[in-house]
């Protein structure tokens, strides 16, 4: 059988070859028995055996039929206009932001619905979390550099003078630390501190020797009339 004009089936008949005549020629019996066998050859080839529509043989023929462009521009218009009315269907049935805490029944978030290392130590209450060991002990750290200090004075009586005459009466004097210690900061002051009395430190500095801290050294001077003490003092902390 092969197919119609109009996608019928048309039955081809098979054609036998004919015994060769018992009396006659050989050479023209040769001649139609090939001439028999190259229109059987054709025929036979022409023929399509119509397959049964079912099981693997369907799917095999739905394999073999490739979808058009067209098809395949329908399809996808299909499955976006699909997707809108139902993306609409379901914003107006639940509205964005519409579902909160008061919406979620008890127990409704359960450990698989919440995302594996999503959550912080915040997110629980104190002490809910279980406290994990406790570390070793650091390492011994290195001695403080200041330590315990001392102070020490030394103390200087400056004389009085002319009063506003800007002739300053000035006298200086130091302290210094003991030899196992090293200075580390110091300072002065007088022995009064009203505002009207002019009393000035010329200088505050510390007292070196070879190079290191040792004590401390200042000089001050008044514009008073009675005399007041002037006072160096430094920290002295162990060397």
């Amino acid at each position: 059988m092969r197919a119609g004009p109009r996608g019928g089936w048309l039955r081809v008949p098979t054609l036998l070859c004919p015994e060769p005549p018992t009396g006659g020629s050989n050479r023209t019996a040769t001649k139609r028995n090939r001439g028999s066998e190259e229109f059987s050859r054709r025929a036979q080839k022409r023929r399509f055996v119509q397959p049964r529509l079912g099981g693997k043989q369907m799917r095999h023929v739905f394999q073999q039929r490739r979808l058009s462009p067209a098809m395949i521009v329908a399809c996808i218009a299909l499955t976006v206009a699909l997707g809108e009315t139902s993306y609409a269907a379901v914003s107006r049935l639940v509205p964005r932001d519409s579902v909160g805490t008061s919406q979620l029944r008890n127990d409704a978030v359960t450990s698989k619905k919440v995302r594996d290392f999503s959550l912080r130590a915040w997110d629980f209450r104190r002490n809910a979390l279980p406290r994990g060991p406790q570390g070793l002990p650091g390492a011994q750290g290195p001695p403080g550099v200041i330590g315990d200090l001392t102070l020490r004075e030394q103390s200087v009586s400056v004389p009085g003078n002319t009063v506003n005459d800007r002739q300053f009466a000035t006298r200086a004097t130091q302290i210094r630390c003991r030899s196992d210690e090293k200075a580390i900061t110091g300072g002065t002051r007088w022995s009064s501190d009203e505002n009207q009395e002019d009393m000035i430190t010329v200088y505050s500095r510390p007292f070196l020797e070879n190079g290191k801290p040792v004590g401390w050294r200042g000089r001050g001077g008044t514009d008073v009339s009675t005399d007041r003490v002037f006072t160096v003092m430094v920290l002295c902390a162990k060397a």
